[in-house]
């Protein structure tokens, strides 16, 4: 279940883009992880999802894993893959996902000669230490190469079709929902979203930037001011540092990272 939650939150994410698509496709004896499509842009979308081993383990892409794999056979992030047994196997399934003659295999995605764009994401329990776009251009060579399997595709790769690659850590997915998710709701949309994890995020929202039906009073009735803002900000001001504690950070800790101005304390501002 915890790897089909992250193919959903990735799925949620790619929707806010204005990808249509599904979790778990079957493809022959095996199936992809995240799938969709953009029609209007003529793009396909592929993810692939890896949650392995305990729930604080993460792995480290760094600057030796670069040159690792500059050192290995394909030069691409197939060799890193293969380093932890069969995680390679999914970049076969890209080169699958239409036949020798364009067509699709899944029925709902568009002609192979229609596509002008492949967009191919790994998301994992890793975080990375070096640069991004070095990473990245290490998956779209592996996408490149496995894509060139397919005759109704090779072609093409040097004739117009765009090949794009993203490695992304979970946390990161958790983020950009969030981020998504919050953008919509202030750019005037006010309705629940009908997912699971936008609803979520949208009652954090709720808090963070709460509008209240009235000022408070004391016990008399007699408003405590004339102002909603400072009632405003002292819940977010709450929400932010409820959320902090509930995820186990410390006061000692957030003194670390965010320090005030000299001779000040930034948590007892």
């Amino acid at each position: 279940m915890e790897a089909m939650s992250i193919e959903s939150l990735l799925l949620s994410t790619w929707e806010e883009d204005g990808f249509v698509g599904k979790a778990r496709v079957p493809l022959g004896t095996s199936d992809v992880d995240v799938l969709a499509i953009h029609a209007q842009e003529r793009k396909v979308r592929v993810g692939e999802t890896k949650v392995r081993e305990g729930s604080q383990k993460v792995y480290v892409i760094d600057d030796w894993t670069l040159t690792w794999i500059e050192s290995a056979p394909h030069k691409d992030f197939g060799d890193w893959l293969k380093d932890f047994g069969d995680w390679h196997r999914w970049l076969g399934n890209l080169p699958k996902l239409w036949c020798d003659d364009g067509k699709p295999a899944v029925p709902w995605l568009p002609h192979a000669s229609k596509v002008k764009e492949i967009q191919v994401v790994f998301c994992c329990n890793l975080y990375l230490l070096c640069a991004q776009q070095e990473v990245d251009d290490a998956l779209r060579r592996a996408a490149v190469r496995y894509l060139g399997e397919n005759p109704a595709l090779v072609g093409r790769l040097d004739a117009g079709l765009q090949v794009k690659a993203e490695v992304k850590p979970t946390v990161e997915i958790v983020t950009s929902l969030i981020e998504a998710g919050f953008k919509r709701i202030e750019d005037g949309y006010g309705r629940r979203f009908g997912d699971n994890f936008k609803d979520l995020f949208r009652e954090v929202h709720r808090y963070l930037c709460p509008a209240l039906d009235r000022l408070p009073c004391d016990g008399e009735g007699l408003r405590l001011g004339t102002r909603k803002e400072s009632f405003k900000s002292e819940i977010r001001k709450a929400t932010v540092l409820g959320l902090l504690k509930k995820m186990g950070v410390s006061d000692e800790e957030l003194r670390e990272w965010l320090p005030g101005p000299p001779g000040t304390n930034a948590t007892s501002q």
